[in-house]
């Protein structure tokens, strides 16, 4: 049964993603005038709150502030963007080296065993990121706290493969 509600959830959120994505797409020839910046907001945030709700803010859902950090970017509102880029690294250093987070330590799902860090494939998901954000947010190259954004991923990443090895 745990299974399921964790299947469940999973599905809710993608959901969410999906209807957000339908609302607004990172392509940059998309028409302007079919973009929905706040429904698509919205839908992303009922998947980050899903998130915290069940995972406590650390499984899938903390990616999706970079998403939301890309909408506002698209807007022209900076001062957002950089605020849900910091609560991504915020949600990735409470994690710690515990990336992926390991479902079994979550109450709903106590009964659940999980994939073991050694038998699942190793990708360096930081690294991934650091270069993901350096692309999507090349407009932000420069500013003092897009670059501490990185930093402190740059940092974190040091930490996991160091306690990965």
């Amino acid at each position: 049964m745990q299974q399921n509600l964790n299947t469940s959830i999973g599905e809710a959120i993608t959901s969410c993603m999906g209807l957000a994505i339908s609302y607004y797409s990172y392509k940059d020839d998309m028409d302007e005038n079919s973009i929905d910046y706040s429904k698509a907001s919205m839908y992303y945030q009922l998947a980050i709150d899903i998130d915290k709700l069940v995972y406590d803010g650390n499984q899938m859902g903390s990616f999706l502030n970079s998403n939301l950090a890309h909408i506002n970017l698209k807007k022209g509102d900076i001062k957002a963007s950089l605020m849900y880029l910091n609560r991504l690294v915020d949600s990735l250093e409470y994690l710690g080296t515990d990336i992926p987070r390991q479902l079994n330590k979550i109450a709903y799902f106590d009964n659940l065993d999980d994939i073991k860090k050694e038998e699942s494939v190793n990708v360096d998901v930081l690294q991934i990121l650091i270069d993901s954000l350096n692309t999507t947010f090349i407009n932000l190259k420069g500013n003092k706290e897009f670059e501490d954004i990185i930093s402190r991923i740059v940092n974190l990443r040091k930490l996991v493969n160091k306690d990965n090895k």
